[in-house]
């Protein structure tokens, strides 16, 4: 069997370290693989790596996807290098990623893949595959991807368009392309986004869920020294790449000013500028180094907090839980599947939930939670763990065994 895995990148961020952890895991299992990836502002020395975009060509199809609002259906020149890729390689299975930024011509890769009779496995890892525009619904509570997106409210959000909707028309641009594919199979990182993809005019039989791993060489429980301006207070961390009111830094900026003098929140991934301005009871940090860095400050942690209301998944949740520390999140979207009993608590929507959520593991203390988090990770996270399962998976999709298509409602 050979797999090709096309992606945005091939090793940075969240969907980078899951392609390139898969494909790790494919090689252990004598399974041949490649990646194709955009290359834009990456760099990667594995061998079996293929980039094909140009930073011109990003930044092209940049400017006219904010000028007529279709990102993701430019790019043609990038995509005839991948089609020529794949024509050479003939891979049996080509898994999706995320496909959409401002790197390739999705329409013209998809009917390639369509005509081409290749079975393939999109990993479902936001929306945007099944509405006109965005890539999250739930912070505003749109349901219009259900019927047919028109007039979008969140034209300004990523991928940003400045001066058109387009979300009618590309809505039937990608329902005419996904629809009646009998060789499409489709993967949700979480049973709450197989749902509703299911509400979509993604009719399916079959949708597997498999959530992304954790890593557990990198993010594991140990003894860490708390640094002076840490030590004595009760830690209440949260993580983000890129922080925004959907991530929740409004709600946490209002829950620091109902903090006890020992409580103290700690930010990772903001901008110098939102690290300046933060109340006292917040301190705020740029990315962290590296994971090695990052698991210091999990293990450092009393208790993890995500505020966040647009989570496919919640991976900094899992791999907080992963080094011990419990977790408090929002009961909305798929952060709550992650917290079973004796791993943390499920609040409502609202700071004050929020934080008596919060006080209520405080009373309990750490030490009563940790070891049911981390054998809660490992034995439905760990990384070899799931992604075995996409190589399993690979067989079902060949066989045919894995759904029967999908339909327009």
């Amino acid at each position: 069997m050979k797999v090709v895995q096309i992606n945005g990148a091939a090793k940075n961020g969240s969907t980078g370290r899951i392609v390139s952890q898969l494909s790790d895991v494919m090689i252990e299992e004598g399974i041949e693989n490649y990646i194709i990836a955009s290359g834009y502002k990456e760099k990667c020395t594995r061998k079996n790596v293929f980039f094909y975009s140009s930073f011109i060509g990003v930044k092209l199809h940049q400017i006219l996807g904010f000028i007529f609002g279709d990102a993701g259906f430019h790019s043609s020149f990038a995509t005839r290098k991948v089609i020529n890729i794949l024509k050479k390689m003939k891979p049996d299975i080509v898994h999706l990623h995320h496909i959409y930024g401002y790197w390739l011509n999705v329409s013209m890769l998809l009917k390639y893949l369509r005509k081409s009779g290749t079975t393939v496995v999109w990993t479902i890892h936001d929306f945007w595959a099944i509405t006109g525009h965005c890539t999250h619904f739930e912070a505003i509570g749109c349901v219009k991807w259900q019927s047919c997106c028109d007039d979008c409210p969140q034209t300004h959000a990523y991928p940003y368009s400045i001066f058109l909707d387009r979300s009618k028309q590309l809505y039937e641009r990608k329902k005419k392309l996904l629809c009646d594919w009998s060789n499409l199979n489709i993967v949700t990182v979480s049973h709450w986004v197989r749902e509703c993809v299911g509400l979509s005019y993604l009719d399916v039989n079959r949708i597997k869920v498999i959530p992304n791993g954790i890593d557990f060489n990198i993010f594991h429980r140990r003894e860490v020294i708390k640094s002076d301006e840490l030590k004595g207070k009760y830690i209440i961390l949260s993580v983000a790449m890129t922080w925004s009111k959907n991530k929740g830094l409004s709600d946490l900026i209002s829950l620091a000013k109902m903090l006890a003098e020992d409580e103290l929140i700690v930010l990772i991934g903001l901008s110098p500028e939102i690290i300046s301005a933060l109340p006292e009871r917040m301190i705020g940090l740029t990315r962290t180094e590296n994971t090695e860095e990052l698991c210091k400050y999990y293990n450092m942690a009393d208790v993890y907090v995500s505020a966040s209301i647009e989570e496919t998944m919640g991976m900094t949740v899992a791999e907080a839980m992963a080094c011990g520390t419990p977790a408090v999140v929002y009961e909305n979207t798929a952060l709550a599947e992650l917290i079973e009993a004796g791993c943390g608590a499920v609040a409502k929507r609202g700071v004050e939930q929020l934080y008596w959520a919060i006080h209520s593991i405080r009373e309990k203390g750490k030490e009563n939670y940790s070891a049911t988090c981390v054998e809660h990770i490992a034995s439905h996270y760990e990384k070899k763990q799931q992604y075995r399962r996409y190589c399993d998976y690979y067989k079902e999709a060949l066989s045919g065994e894995s759904t029967n298509g999908y339909k327009y409602k």
